[in-house]
């Protein structure tokens, strides 16, 4: 039987507080740079300008560019840490756990392929990489080496768009769907069910 879209949806909040807390625990001893720091707050204030309309919108690009290329520069680590905790987490931790992490355990689902049987280590691997935004973290993490921070905006707004496209498109289809399958369920012929 098809998992129910507030079972994956509880699923998907308890497994999101546990990759924070993983990557927070982790990350905790990582000294934060100055250079982050005065990004940091010079995101803040060019967006409060912005907000309050003492910038235009070309300016406000302008400089948020140039900030979020530098908080990008300054949390490389964090990031690298926070794509292998979630392959991990969701690719081979479930695997281990026949489809299922955490979130999905406590609400009695799991991944399976459409014949139901076990999901493969590395579809689950993929899977992540694909719904987790992994795929779209490493091609920033690459191209943020090889570009300019008056160009980083540009290159990475339309990533991130996509990623967020694909997120809510599978989010509409889990909902809607009679199978309740997204489309990374499609792509790597799997399927979520419940266990109840």
């Amino acid at each position: 039987m098809k998992a129910y879209f507030l079972q994956r949806l509880i699923s998907y909040l308890i497994d999101f507080f546990i990759i924070i807390f993983i990557v927070t625990g982790i990350t905790f001893f990582i000294p934060t740079s100055e250079a982050y720091k005065e990004a940091y707050e010079e995101s803040n204030e060019i967006t409060d300008l912005y907000l309050n309309g003492e910038i235009g919108n070309s300016e406000y690009l302008s400089r948020y560019g140039d900030v979020s290329y530098t908080i990008a520069k300054e949390t490389v680590i964090v990031t690298v840490i926070h794509l292998v905790v979630t392959i991990a987490y969701f690719g081979t931790y479930a695997y281990y756990m026949n489809g299922q992490t955490i979130g999905k355990k406590l609400m009695k689902i799991r991944v399976v392929n459409k014949d139901n049987s076990n999901v493969g280590h590395g579809i689950l691997i993929f899977r992540t990489a694909v719904i987790y935004g992994v795929i779209e973290s490493i091609i920033s993490l690459i191209i943020l080496q090889f570009i300019s921070s008056n160009m980083y905006l540009y290159v990475i707004t339309p990533l991130e768009f996509l990623q967020y496209a694909f997120v809510l498109i599978s989010l509409f289809m889990i909902m809607f769907r009679k199978d309740g399958k997204g489309l990374h369920d499609i792509l790597f012929k799997t399927k979520v069910v419940s266990l109840k």
